[in-house]
């Protein structure tokens, strides 16, 4: 008794035995069950068995008595272990010594001879109304003869798993080797094939279970030509062809797939994916004149520079740096920002508020350097302050840092007049008149600043009593208490 190891994809294990010497006598055994030698697979909880055509190719599991469908056994002929490979590992040895390789070699033969052999098994399953079912590369097997002939053998038809228990999904369904084989991956493809296994029970008509398989043929077909690529370029690189999708749909470009100039790419498998070939009959045609073996005398294609990848990411930043740059630069052009207000960032724009700031900032920068600008500047001023007392949404006093300023310019003013006036004892026209002017600003201040702004920003008592003093001591006309906005006199 030994383990098979890879004797198909389905089953906890596959031993090889001799069927007698499974602890029954003679007596007790039943004419049903297996005799000789052979493998004995026990299945994973949930998975089923249903008897399939009688081929060569594949074996006919005979259920153990009493096993309750859980242990099967397969007779085979001989008394030592089969000695049994599958493509795939033909397939890593073709890769390896490729460019050695000539139109002689025994591996190039073996790997047309096993194909076709795959392809007529599968033919022989759908003329018998079944299906290859759950196929993965160790799903064939094969051996020589004695007579030095290739054989195959397909271990896992006729098994599928049933979710119907609430038991948890064997292995070999949750991680398969290759599930970029099938159309929309394992599941669906176990959960179809099942169906087909029920149905199949149910008709035992050779007719019937041939239209009940029909659906199953195309999508065999389709299997087939990804197993056949794998056996060509492995299965990394097929799974780099399929991207994000599980599965080939079709074949890539040149640009991605470069190492498909053999005929049988554009012959055999590219139609095949696409829908083009039917049947295995078909398939089995097109390979008789592009055979899988002319991949490997073609010479590979040099990998791509890896330069050109630098090269090109490189190229990408830099156009995206020279992008970013231009919008930068282009910013207030293509998403134009509206400037905050001066002096209060809580005025939005579109309201004349907003427009007489603007104004008021430029006139305060004008009357700087020009004093012939500065009546206007104040008048603009005072404007403001009415309208920005009747805001309701700001009640901060944004405006007294200017009425300060121009508080400290009457001050600076009143008393640069005061002390002109202490070196002119007899009063003349020009002295009266600067004294007047100096009492009719603060007269100003105090009638139309002061409503809108505390008191004590604008109050200067002593400055003002000085100069009251000197226009009585000098005789000169007393200045109105009041003055309207439009009737202030130039500064001197």
């Amino acid at each position: 008794m030994s383990k098979l190891r890879d004797w198909g994809v389905i089953g906890l294990s596959n031993t090889w035995m001799a069927f007698g010497d499974d602890g029954g006598s003679d007596s007790d055994r039943n004419e049903l069950a297996a005799a000789g030698y052979g493998i004995r697979r026990i299945l994973d909880p949930g998975t089923l068995y249903r008897e399939q055509p009688a081929l060569d190719t594949v074996p006919r599991w005979i259920e153990k008595p009493e096993a309750k469908g859980r242990v099967y056994d397969m007779e085979w002929p001989g008394e030592s272990p089969p000695e049994t490979f599958s493509l795939t590992e033909l397939q890593q040895r073709l890769a390896d010594s490729r460019g050695k390789l000539t139109a002689e070699s025994s591996d190039l033969a073996s790997l047309d001879e096993g194909v076709k052999l795959l392809v007529e098994a599968v033919s022989r399953l759908h003329a018998g109304g079944a299906s290859i079912g759950f196929f993965q590369p160790n799903s064939a097997r094969f051996w020589h003869r004695h007579d030095g002939s290739l054989a195959i053998v397909l271990p896992d038809v006729g098994f599928a798993w049933d979710d119907a228990g609430g038991l948890l999904e064997p292995e070999w369904l949750t991680s398969p080797e290759c599930e970029i084989l099938f159309d929309e991956g394992p599941r669906v493809r176990n959960a179809s094939y099942l169906e087909q296994l029920n149905r199949s029970g149910e008709h035992k008509e050779i007719r019937k279970r041939v239209q009940e398989t029909s659906s199953f043929i195309s999508e065999d077909v389709r299997v087939l030509a990804r197993f056949i690529s794998l056996l060509l370029v492995g299965p990394e690189e097929l799974r780099r062809w399929c991207g994000r999708s599980r599965a080939l749909l079709k074949l890539p470009g040149k640009d991605r797939a470069a190492d498909t100039e053999a005929p049988i790419w554009d012959q055999v498998i590219a139609p095949s994916l696409e829908g083009q070939v039917a049947t295995c009959k078909e398939l089995q045609l097109r390979l008789a004149v592009a055979k899988p073996s002319e991949h490997f005398l073609f010479t590979p294609p040099k990998p791509p520079w890896r330069g050109w990848g630098v090269l090109r990411q490189t190229a990408l930043v830099a156009v995206g740096l020279v992008v970013l740059f231009g919008l930068w630069k282009a910013r207030d052009v293509i998403w134009p920002q509206v400037p905050p207000p001066p002096y209060c960032d809580r005025v939005p724009t579109g309201i004349s508020l907003y427009n007489d700031l603007v104004r008021l900032e430029e006139l305060q920068a004008a009357a700087a350097t020009d004093e012939n600008q500065y009546p206007v500047y104040f008048e603009t001023l005072l404007q403001c302050l009415h309208d920005h007392d009747s805001f309701e949404d700001c009640e901060r006093g944004c405006l007294d840092l200017l009425v300060e300023a121009h508080a400290e310019r009457l001050r600076t003013q009143s008393v640069s007049v005061l002390k002109r006036l202490e070196n002119l004892p007899r009063p003349t026209a020009e002295e009266c008149e600067a004294l007047q002017a100096a009492v009719r600003d603060w007269d100003v201040m105090k009638t139309t600043v002061e409503s809108y702004v505390d008191e004590g920003l604008v109050a200067d008592g002593q400055i003002q009593g000085q100069l009251s003093r000197q226009l009585r001591l000098r005789g000169c006309e007393t200045v109105a208490a009041t003055a309207e906005l439009s009737d202030f006199p130039k500064q001197e």
